[in-house]
């Protein structure tokens, strides 16, 4: 390809060329091409390598380092965002070795074997400074340099950007693609093929002067490059990466891709019509859909559970069984949900409108359900003031231990890690796991006489276990407990503010926890990755929450009651 012509002013022994052959290693490539010629008289030098300093420049001719006789054709092509002057550095293998050069105005190699040429690229062209080595228009001689994307196409360099993480909601700092236009006539994008797979996150912001935003895309004219400037916006957690065909209305398409996550933020959720939510006592979620339970005030009934099948929009589920109070709710996917009531009734979710109360179990406590754990669409759990309950088909009595040790301790939360694996903890600081069989329990001693109200049991196996429970000291922080290893250990960990802990839950992802507790804090969580350390996160909405599940998609629901302390909850604190 025959372009821009330049030569190098003022050389004698040693200099650079450009181009002056017929056959050239820029040919055919897309993106900005360097193609130039080492000529001079050198001694004491077996090899070359020759850089530029743009940290993703892709050098074609020759290899690094490589040997070497006058002249030395080389090629050098630059990424898409060239930081300009750029400069070509020749750094000869033999340190310590010379050039021969004759001349006043000669460029010659340091005693340590270097020597650098200096240019700028300014829209296709590439100048110089005037000083000795610079690339400078106008000999007329055979060189050739400047942009040499394939002819008579429209390309985009580079063909991937990648964005750094960015809080849902929020804009990132703006990167560049260069789309280059070697046609004859303006082309225009007229749709990237991008709203199906997400790609409306990747915004457009602005583009350079040479080239025109417009309703359809971005017009360029013939001969131009264009810088277009995107943000990425995402509108979820997790990370996206769309490839996306630019379509342009001359026929051509080049595809691009855009890679970036979306963090998780924290937002507050109304839930339901009129209901002023004042105890809010439980949730248990899934992606897309999460069910609510407690007592409502200003609903129609009492008992009401609310679902949501995405993040902010909820409607009511009123159970139409009487004034009561849902304490605890749990289940493995939307069909198989479970609810605690009062008198320890429990009731399973129909649909996402209707609940059918299960009755009693044929014989126990009459104490309203406080915690629920489900395994399997047929092994669910549950614990109130003095017993602990199994479904296998039917709600039964499984246990009825009106204390784990000497009198000392009721249950008050269950957990588990899978079939037949559960944890129950209680007052007295108690904990209690499954022995292997679901029908039996042993107690363990957590050196702790907090009344724990919260547990939650790490994937994976029984030992991994973390509750919380009320401050043993009045305005103190709340009681967290680790419990692991075997023999059975619990240690206290330290919370950053004081006040009674309420719930815990978490998730486990490629071995790395991911936990929440919650309680009379105000606006704040807490947050822990199984380290032993807990941050306190802020949270939009007031109040003393009392339950929390974490969605193992990373989503977080915290729920509360002012009944337990702080200002009143008339949102559910969601982070997505």
């Amino acid at each position: 390809m025959r372009a821009l012509r330049f030569g190098l002013l003022g050389v004698a022994a040693l200099g650079l060329v450009l181009g002056g052959c017929s056959s050239d290693p820029c040919d055919g490539q897309s993106g900005t091409c360097v193609s130039a010629r080492i000529e001079g008289a050198v001694t004491g030098l077996d090899q070359l390598r020759v850089s530029i300093d743009q940290l993703s420049a892709q050098m074609l001719t020759p290899t690094t380092p490589s040997a070497f006789s006058l002249p030395v054709k080389l090629a050098i092509l630059l990424p898409a965002s060239v930081t300009s002057p750029a400069t070509i550095t020749i750094d000869g293998a033999s340190h310590g070795q010379g050039v021969a050069t004759s001349g006043p105005q000669a460029v010659a190699f340091t005693a340590g074997g270097h020597a650098s040429f200096t240019f700028t690229l300014v829209a296709g062209q590439v100048t110089g400074d005037g000083g000795t080595g610079d690339m400078k228009t106008g000999d007329g001689g055979a060189s050739d340099m400047g942009f040499v994307p394939t002819p008579g196409h429209v390309s985009a360099n580079p063909s991937t950007l990648n964005f750094p993480a960015t809080p849902r909601g929020q804009q990132s700092a703006p990167q560049t693609i260069t789309l280059y236009n070697l046609t004859g006539n303006t082309v225009t994008s007229v749709s990237t093929d991008g709203g199906s797979q997400g790609g409306d996150d990747f915004m457009p912001t602005s583009v350079s002067s040479s080239c025109t935003l417009v309703s359809s895309g971005v017009s360029i004219p013939a001969g131009a490059a264009c810088d277009v400037h995107l943000v990425f916006a995402p509108q979820k957690s997790g990370t996206e990466s769309v490839t996306m065909p630019l379509r342009f209305d001359n026929g051509d398409s080049v595809s691009v891709t855009f890679t970036g996550t979306g963090t998780p933020v924290w937002a507050a959720e109304s839930v339901g019509a009129g209901a002023s939510n004042t105890n809010l006592a439980g949730v248990w979620a899934m992606p897309g859909f999460a069910v609510v339970v407690g007592e409502f005030s200003g609903a129609l009934l009492d008992q009401v559970a609310f679902t949501s099948t995405q993040a902010g929009q909820w409607m009511s589920a009123p159970t139409g069984l009487g004034s009561g109070y849902l304490g605890a709710v749990t289940g493995v996917d939307a069909t198989h949900v479970w609810a605690g009531g009062p008198q320890a009734e429990f009731y399973s979710l129909q649909s996402t409108t209707s609940w059918t109360s299960q009755g009693l179990p044929d014989a126990g406590s009459t104490q309203a359900i406080t915690s629920m754990w489900q395994a399997s669409p047929t092994e669910a759990w549950a614990v109130n003031g003095d017993a602990v309950f199994e479904y296998s088909g039917s709600w039964r009595l499984a246990f009825h231990p009106l204390d784990f040790s000497g009198g000392t301790g009721f249950p008050t939360a269950v957990s588990g890690s899978g079939p037949g694996q559960i944890v129950v903890v209680g007052t007295n600081g108690y904990v209690a796991l499954s022995g292997g069989s679901p029908l039996a329990l042993n107690a363990f001693n957590s050196n702790s006489t907090a009344s724990l109200r919260g547990v939650w049991q790490a994937p994976g196996g029984s030992t991994n276990v973390f509750a919380v429970g009320l401050a043993q000291t009045g305005g103190g922080p709340g009681s967290i407990l680790h419990c692991s290893g075997a023999p059975f250990v619990c240690v206290s960990e330290t919370a950053p503010i004081n006040g009674d802990l309420h719930a815990i839950s978490g998730r486990s992802v490629n071995g790395q926890l991911d936990i929440y507790a919650v309680g009379n804090l105000g606006n704040q969580v807490l947050h822990s990755t199984g380290n032993g350390t807990w941050t306190a996160v802020q949270v939009p909405s007031n109040g003393g929450m009392t339950g929390v599940y974490v969605v193992p998609n990373g989503e977080v629901y915290a729920v509360g009651s002012p009944s337990s302390g702080g200002a009143q909850i008339t949102q559910i604190n969601h982070l997505y």
